[in-house]
């Protein structure tokens, strides 16, 4: 399996000059650290702190103030916060969209000048994904890596797992370095029953790590992934995935180059650790690949605006017939969807076997720039009969064409795979799986 491509959000950053905030000893209606900076520290600095996918820190009074003219036309255009999920659809652990009133709120204090207040008079406030709670292992590519493929080099590298012990991941975090290039990031472990075949495999190919087109290459499980706009992720509390000791870590890259000379990567993925946990998780890559949607099975025809596939299992009666056979259920309880450049909107949900159906995710307008995984408010239930729906649409219209050295190129046939000018149709979910004795 694979993912992603980059393209990075402009955010035009209106300098406002040196004025003067409004002084601290008047009486406001608004002010920033009694009604702004909450809201800011809920739902901003998750991505705006320094070192973080936001173009520029706004954790402080002082940067609120120097960008709010900037902020306020996000803000009115509804481009900020970047929340792309239907909120009609289902509830979000994560959900850092501004509510209504939130966003009346900022606007207004923008309108009479951002008065700063007094800095005691504040209430703290969690940010809704600032990180991890702990780091407990930092992987890295071995080296520097400078693409040697254009436009679109996989480059899979082999990290050691120095862990003696059977452990667990409760979260990650990746840093993805050169973000101008890189498209994902995947993590795989390889089961040290595999790890012979995976050093074969690695010896093959000079220079660092090999060339890996779809995958590793060898038997492997996804344990962490980043894309465009994706932060820190934490696992439900009491789960996590199980790496054994000797052990290894694939690190996949997708780079996509369309400039030259690029200059190197050196990406690097954070994981907080348990001992133990109260449930194994896994995360489960999804797409019709059984139905044909590889190769020419997922046409996208060239000049067409409105082009949708759609393809709905019956996971657990065939994750029960193929590995578990006393599987009964699978809780989800995390969610993400993945298309590349030609996009319009993407759906995850369940059709029940009583005919039922439940809405697990909808992205209404699929934005490349922005892919995170949604955290279910309440986890969902599947049993056997229920069926996994997926379901993409995609603009191959002239008007939507990616622009290359320039120009806008033009429409072809699109199928599935893994180029950045290919298109895919996949969702990613985190689970348990509930067996019987």
């Amino acid at each position: 399996m694979r993912w992603f491509a980059v393209l990075f959000l402009s955010v035009g950053l209106v300098w406002t000059g040196c004025s003067s905030p409004p002084t601290t000893n008047q009486t406001y209606e608004l002010t920033y650290y009694r009604d702004i900076k909450p809201i800011v520290d809920a739902k901003c600095v998750n991505c705006h702190t320094k070192d973080n996918i936001g173009p520029m820190p706004l954790d402080s009074f002082e940067m609120m103030h120097q960008f709010r003219d900037s902020s306020k036309i996000q803000i009115e255009q509804n481009k900020m916060p970047p929340w792309k999920g239907d909120n009609q659809c289902n509830e979000y652990t994560n959900n850092f969209a501004l509510s209504d009133d939130e966003r009346k709120k900022i606007l207004r204090w923008m309108e009479i000048g951002a008065p700063q207040g007094d800095p005691n008079d504040t209430t703290p406030t969690q940010s809704k994904s600032s990180g991890l709670e702990k780091v407990d292992l930092t992987l890295t590519l071995p080296v520097a890596y400078t693409p040697l493929k254009s436009p679109d080099d996989y480059r899979c590298f082999v990290v050691d797992w120095d862990k003696k012990e059977t452990t667990y991941i409760t979260g990650y975090h990746v840093k993805a370095d050169n973000k101008k290039i890189a498209h994902h990031l995947i993590a795989y472990v390889v089961a040290p029953k595999d790890v012979a075949k995976l050093m074969e495999k690695d010896a093959a190919e000079e220079g660092p790590g090999y060339t890996c087109f779809g995958g590793p290459k060898v038997n492997a499980g996804w344990v962490g992934a980043w894309a465009p706009g994706g932060g820190a992720q934490l696992y439900p509390k009491g789960t996590g995935i199980k790496i054994e000791p000797g052990s290894k870590i694939v690190i996949q890259m997708h780079y996509n180059v369309l400039q030259s000379n690029p200059e190197p990567d050196q990406s690097k993925i954070e994981f907080q650790l348990a001992d133990k946990v109260e449930k194994e998780g896994f995360l489960l890559p999804y797409a019709n690949l059984l139905g044909g949607w590889s190769g020419k099975g997922m046409e996208i025809p060239a000049g067409q605006a409105d082009v949708k596939h759609e393809f709905k299992a019956d996971i657990v009666s065939l994750l029960k017939a193929r590995y578990l056979p006393k599987l009964e259920s699978i809780t989800i309880y995390s969610a993400t969807l993945h298309l590349h450049l030609l996009g319009k909107s993407a759906k995850l949900y369940v059709k029940r076997a009583a005919g039922k159906e439940d809405c697990m995710l909808n992205v209404p307008q699929w934005d490349f720039n922005w892919q995170y995984m949604y955290e279910l408010k309440t986890p969902m239930v599947l049993k056997a009969g229920d069926e996994l729906g997926l379901a993409c649409q995609w603009d191959n219209s002239p008007e939507n064409q990616p622009i290359v050295d320039g120009q806008r190129t033009i429409p072809e046939n699109v199928y599935w795979g893994d180029g950045t000018r290919d298109e895919m149709c996949l969702g990613v979910v985190y689970l348990t799986y509930n067996t019987t004795p």
